[in-house]
């Protein structure tokens, strides 16, 4: 790891990465408090794209998250036992889907930025392409 030889800050993306992005995620029927699941979005990427891209880079240059993708729908999930015992759920927030594609570009360009500057430990596996809990304890063994 050594010391980062330039400052961080996001880009304007294009409607081809924002598209990318969009059509990578799975046809998911779930949705946040917008109701508007993901397979909607990717079926109708063509029409919404400049809407979107305009919105995501307004909100990138100017540092401001919208509220209202802040908020999301917190649904139970059935873990095992009885159906009637509220402890046999766990709480699961589901976010807004045009939050998700925000963030995979928040991610995308902080993992460029990170890499490209040599700011990452070797023993880092969380959060990276190509790593994972057992990555790292194959190297840990």
């Amino acid at each position: 790891m050594r010391n980062a030889v330039s400052t961080f800050c996001f880009n304007p993306v294009t409607e081809q990465e924002v598209a990318k992005i969009v059509l990578s995620f799975d046809n998911k029927y779930s949705a946040g408090f917008d109701e508007i699941p993901v397979i909607v979005i990717k079926k109708s990427i063509s029409f919404i794209i400049k809407p979107i891209n305009h919105l995501i880079n307004s909100s990138l240059i100017s540092g401001i998250f919208p509220e209202k993708l802040k908020i999301s729908k917190v649904v139970p999930i059935f873990k095992k036992g009885s159906t009637k015992d509220v402890s046999c759920y766990r709480p699961v927030s589901i976010l807004p889907s045009f939050s998700k594609i925000y963030e995979r570009i928040v991610y995308n360009q902080l993992l460029k930025f990170l890499e490209s500057n040599s700011l990452l430990n070797e023993e880092q596996h969380g959060f990276l392409p190509g790593r994972s809990t057992i990555t790292a304890e194959v190297e840990f063994i």
